[in-house]
């Protein structure tokens, strides 16, 4: 997950966040100070990228 701060649905993004992680599950959230709700900058997307492995 990548988010920001100004995203309209951070509060959510930071709620399931928390769950997941407790749960173990394997699970990334990238915050992004600043970021709305847009498309992630290439940097943001290539780091998202390499944590799943490609």
């Amino acid at each position: 997950m990548i988010s920001g701060d100004k995203d309209k649905n951070y509060s959510e993004v930071l709620a399931t966040s928390k769950d997941w992680d407790a749960r173990k599950l394997p699970y990334r959230f990238i915050d992004v100070p600043g970021m709305a709700h847009t498309n992630a900058s290439p940097e943001k997307l290539e780091e998202a990228l390499h944590w799943v492995g490609l």
